[in-house]
């Protein structure tokens, strides 16, 4: 009797909107982060979010981190964030007035002291230096 043909595998779900993984890494693909991460929003690169990496940025020239470094990664890329990604947006230093979360804050111009969530982007506010606020309570 003829072996029965196995049922195929179903095709696996594309991560929500996948990067193609430059040179060097895991390979596949990344999916794009979620929000901003700690590192310069000036330039695309890849973001450590598990693994002896952790809270890594790596130039997207440089390849995605490997796998035994770390084991989920996210791809950053400015040119998709609201804005334009606001330039370098370095993290405050120190507690801002913004609510808990990720916001922009400008700390001078004409809207000095305001917040502005990251989904907003900066490049229509009035603000001469600004920050990113990342409070967690």
């Amino acid at each position: 009797t003829p072996n029965p043909t196995p049922n195929p595998s179903p095709a696996p779900t594309p991560s929500p909107n996948p990067v193609p993984t430059p040179t060097g890494g895991g390979g596949g693909t990344v999916a794009a982060c979620a929000s901003v991460p700690p590192c310069p929003t000036d330039a695309s690169y890849f973001y450590c979010q598990a693994g002896s990496n952790f809270n890594g940025c790596r130039p997207a020239a440089a390849g995605a981190f490997p796998t035994a470094a770390c084991q989920q990664q996210c791809f950053f890329d400015p040119s998709t964030q609201p804005g334009g990604g606001g330039g370098d947006v370095a993290a405050c230093g120190f507690v801002s007035p913004c609510p808990i979360g990720q916001f922009f804050y400008c700390v001078s111009g004409r809207e000095v002291n305001g917040c502005r969530p990251l989904a907003q982007g900066v490049s229509t506010w009035a603000c001469d230096d600004i920050c990113l606020s990342d409070k967690t309570a």
